[in-house]
């Protein structure tokens, strides 16, 4: 078990590729002089008691294909600049005490196989240019965040998408009809939203357990499911 803060000098070791510090009792900041590790490819800071913002430097490492910090207690927002990661492959920042709103810069980091977002404060409506991340494969999970606002239809262009995780905030309006594209999907979870109107007619949806749809306000599709039946829903909407 480590403990203290990370070192400025790590920052000097020009030739480091990875750099794994996970379940330690580290604190402190995450020094900015990481971003000098040109071509550091993995840096995973997961379960520690790190504290304030990513520093903007590391957003210059575009050899970085994984980066994660889940499980501490950092803060503040999520800069755009994290679009220049251009190769990252692997973004974990849940369980933090991020805020704001998710970038729309984010869709600009085109090789993207798991995003996850979770258990944050993130806020305001999830941007289009996440449905941009067609390489997306194993996981986007935006669940336990404050995010409102419609569920944007570009998500349906995630045709590699297997696990989609929305469940625990505040969003609204229907589920994309176009989400019935998305035949990679396994595993999904919308409750605890305000959402309504029909499920999409694919097998993770019409499979997903009561508790992935629960706690809406009005979802209606397969009666096995614990749902409504969606007969009258259109009238209901147009009224």
């Amino acid at each position: 078990m480590l403990y203290g803060e990370i070192s400025k000098e790590w920052g000097n070791c020009q030739n480091l590729t990875a750099l794994y510090l996970s379940g330690n009792g580290i604190t402190g900041r995450i020094p900015s002089e990481l971003g000098k590790l040109k071509i550091l490819r993995e840096l995973d800071l997961r379960s520690n008691y790190l504290v304030g913002e990513i520093p903007n430097e590391l957003f210059n490492l575009s050899s970085l294909i994984r980066l994660e910090v889940r499980n501490n207690i950092l803060t503040g927002g999520l800069s755009s600049e994290v679009g220049m990661l251009i190769n990252l492959q692997h973004l974990d920042l849940s369980t933090n005490n991020f805020t704001g709103p998710i970038p729309e810069q984010l869709g600009d980091c085109s090789s993207l196989l798991s995003l996850n977002l979770s258990r944050n404060s993130f806020n305001e409506s999830i941007p289009f240019q996440v449905g941009s991340l067609d390489s997306l494969q194993i996981m986007l999970d935006l669940s336990r965040n404050e995010l409102t606002g419609e569920i944007p239809p570009a998500l349906s262009k995630l045709k590699k998408l297997e696990i989609l995780n929305l469940s625990h905030n505040k969003l609204s309006g229907s589920i994309p009809s176009s989400f019935d594209q998305m035949l990679s999907l396994t595993t999904v979870d919308v409750s605890y939203n305000e959402l309504s109107g029909p499920v999409p007619n694919i097998k993770a949806f019409q499979d997903a357990p009561f508790d992935a749809l629960k706690n809406n306000i009005g979802l209606c599709g397969n009666i096995s499911r614990g749902l409504e039946p969606c007969c009258g829903w259109k009238k209901r909407g147009q009224a």
